[in-house]
């Protein structure tokens, strides 16, 4: 049995800036051409903590205890990001296994013009 990180808003959201940066890092690298294969799917696994249903629900109690609106929006917003992580957690491992499908297979378009792959 594991136990899930849950973040204080401040912290959810320092945790959420590395994750996305690293994410789009390796996005732009493969777009590139820098890396041949996208390794997203280990970028969500490492930071898999950040989208659990014990988050989202600590999100949305602080989103509910917030005074002012500018704080509730942030807390939703944060909440709302958290639900979209959660599912596209799920998706990730098959994401990137279509993605490097498709990478495989661009030289093959490619080299058809002058030859036969």
């Amino acid at each position: 049995m594991s136990v899930t990180a849950v973040r204080t808003p401040a912290e959810y959201e320092s945790q959420l800036r590395r994750y996305l940066y690293e994410r789009s890092e390796e996005g732009r690298a493969v777009r590139v051409g820098e890396k041949e294969v996208s390794e997203r799917a280990e970028i969500v696994a490492r930071y898999r903590d950040l989208f659990s249903r014990e988050q989202i629900d600590a999100l949305r109690a602080a989103e509910g205890e917030a005074t002012d609106a500018d704080s509730r929006e942030r807390l939703y917003r944060l909440r709302k990001t958290c639900e979209a992580g959660f599912v596209a957690a799920e998706l990730a491992e098959r994401e990137d296994t279509l993605e490097n499908a498709i990478l495989a297979a661009r030289p093959c378009a490619r080299r058809r013009r002058s030859s036969p792959c």
